[in-house]
């Protein structure tokens, strides 16, 4: 409910100077979410409970540009998660944490861009399209942080807009590899059967 939501937020705002219980609870939410990895009646509520965290308050973002590790570990089992997924609600949610990801100072740009222009090449149209608009919202809220080569950062931008993401597959990817030229990121590769 909405009360149990911001009693929730108000609880970790009010520990936002006590580092030691941020890292706690960020470290419990990541095991919970390795010991129920891939059983859905948890893991969707608990990606989408790490996005808000991250979308709704600064709380968490101490602890996880404290410690890169938090972000590698949590994109690691999202990705884990993610893999011959085809449950949209779970994609989705995942989409979000990753594009917050983008804004935190650490190494792992790279690796959400990555798995963003995955998500790009999606053979589902509305994954792809989620994907873009998501996308397209943090390289605009987020300008301030360099997530992509800023020479670069029109052109990406414009791709995004103009991109027909629930149109044709191919065409699609043809557009995801293009902007994975323009990001500096490896372009995904479809795999064999």
């Amino acid at each position: 409910s909405r009360y149990t939501y911001d009693a929730f937020h108000n609880y970790l705002n009010e520990r936002s100077e006590k580092i030691e219980v941020l890292n706690g609870f960020f470290e419990a939410l990541l095991q919970i979410f390795s010991n129920y990895q891939r059983v859905d009646r948890i893991t969707l509520p608990l990606i989408k409970t790490i996005g808000d965290l991250l979308s709704a308050s600064a709380v968490l973002d101490v602890v996880l540009e404290a410690d890169d590790g938090y972000s590698i570990r949590l994109l690691t089992l999202l990705k884990k998660e993610c893999m011959r997924c085809s449950d949209y609600h779970k994609l989705s949610a995942t989409i979000t944490v990753l594009c917050e990801l983008l804004r935190i100072e650490g190494n792992t740009t790279k690796a959400c861009l990555t798995q963003l222009a995955l998500f790009l090449g999606f053979q589902y149209p509305k994954v792809r399209a989620v994907t873009a608009t998501s996308l397209l919202t943090a390289l605009q809220d987020y300008s301030d942080r360099p997530i992509v080569p800023e020479e670069n950062l029109d052109e990406i931008i414009g791709v995004l807009e103009e991109t027909e993401w629930m149109a044709n597959m191919d065409v699609a990817r043809k557009q995801r590899n293009r902007l994975s030229e323009l990001i500096g990121i490896p372009v995904p590769q479809v795999k064999k059967k």
